[in-house]
């Protein structure tokens, strides 16, 4: 599969509402997309493994000044994400204050629509209801 191959079908799980990652079938190494070889055996077998899409904030920053048009909206945070499954993956953190925004706060994926109506990895603070 070509790395836009690759690309797309993560954009097209993301369009169904779903996380996936990318498993290998040689190592067991879970790693975000998109990539087609495996960075710990470089082995090119692998399969995809959807995510439950839970996991935990180890970092963020807030942005007062948008930097691009895509973020027009200020201020927004961006943090890099623990996921359950062991993988960090950078997104938006949506419906989080300053207040609340904290290193270790439990998260879910919020996928939606972003800047031009593309579909967009998000985040929200994780509430034990949802599941």
């Amino acid at each position: 599969m070509s790395p836009q191959a690759i690309e797309q079908a993560y954009k097209d799980f993301l369009n169904q509402n779903q996380l996936a990652l990318q498993g290998c079938d040689t190592c067991g190494y879970i790693r975000p997309p998109t990539s087609w070889i495996c960075p710990e055996c470089w082995s090119e077998k692998w399969q995809w493994k959807m995510s439950l899409g839970v996991g935990q904030v180890e970092t963020f920053t807030w942005f007062d000044q948008s930097m691009d048009d895509r973020f027009v909206k200020v201020p927004y945070s961006i943090a890099v994400v623990h996921l359950d499954e062991g993988v960090r993956i950078i997104g938006n953190i949506n419906h989080a204050e300053r207040s609340n925004l904290k290193i270790g706060l439990r998260v879910v994926t919020d996928i939606g629509l972003g800047y031009q109506g593309k579909v967009t990895l998000r985040f929200k603070p994780f509430v034990t209801s949802q599941f």
